[in-house]
């Protein structure tokens, strides 16, 4: 259930983010979402001096970084949709 939750919060965090900030159509708030995605991952990959090394390692351990990802671009993909609704 933790991991549904996380998933969740994944979603919510990234429609809620970029609601303000996807006018760039659906590609664009995918990428908008992937992109703050891509921040949080990177920043879970090691202390304030990220080596490529432990970020390589960090997408190599398992298949929950690209997961998350993929919920990251999906909330950007509702708010894109939510932001153009009119």
């Amino acid at each position: 259930m933790q991991k549904v939750t996380d998933q969740v919060a994944h979603f919510m965090c990234a429609a809620a983010i970029l609601l303000v900030f996807s006018f760039g159509g659906l590609l664009g708030g995918a990428g908008a979402g992937l992109g703050c995605g891509l921040i949080r991952e990177v920043s879970e990959a090691g202390g304030s001096r990220i080596t490529w090394a432990e970020v390589k390692a960090h997408f190599a351990k398992s298949l929950n970084p690209w997961v998350d990802l993929a919920f990251w671009a999906l909330g950007g993909v509702a708010a894109a949709l939510l932001a153009n609704w009119t």
